[in-house]
This record gives C-alpha cells, sequence and structure tokens, in this order.
C-alpha cells in the first residue's frame, strides 16, 4: 500500500474478512456497548488484528497476479510502441 490508500486498503480487508470469519461482529453499536475491561479489549483486539492480517494476506494472494499480469502487459505494449517509433 501507499499513503493515498491505506485508508481504504486496511479498513477495507479488516472489514471484509471480519464479516467472512466473524460474522461481521465490528460495529459501532459494539463498540460502544463493550465492557471497558482489560480482557475486553484484548479480545476485540485480537479480532481486529487477526482480521487485519487475514485479510491482508488473501488480498495479497488475489492481487499479485492480477498487477503482475496487468503492470507486465503494460510493460510488453509501452515496449512495442517505442519499437514501432523508433
Amino acid at each position: 500500500t501507499n499513503p493515498a490508500t491505506i485508508f481504504i486498503i486496511y479498513p477495507l480487508q479488516t472489514y471484509v474478512v471480519n464479516r467472512l470469519l466473524f460474522g461481521g461482529s465490528l460495529t459501532f453499536s459494539k463498540l460502544m456497548e463493550t465492557e471497558w475491561t482489560w480482557e475486553a479489549v484484548r479480545r476485540l483486539g485480537a479480532e481486529v488484528m487477526f482480521s487485519f492480517f487475514i485479510g491482508g494476506f488473501l488480498l495479497a494472494i488475489i492481487m499479485t497476479p492480477i498487477t503482475y499480469f496487468a503492470a507486465k502487459h503494460t510493460v510488453l505494449e509501452f515496449r512495442r510502441r517505442k519499437e514501432r517509433v523508433s
């Protein structure tokens, strides 16, 4: 990620995995109802961190081949056009 996309990618990957694995338990109302003890915060933190890291892993697995082939195609096309002009 980069500073321009971090505000979109991190929350999105965490939210999607949280919805898939935990049934979307990270909601504003849940945060407001949390009994703010050390144990409750630790559980909420572990869920968030697990969702974040698994989300990043899944996003990387999905996006790496797509971006690799898109970048490869773009570079090869640029080289072909440059060759034609020369």
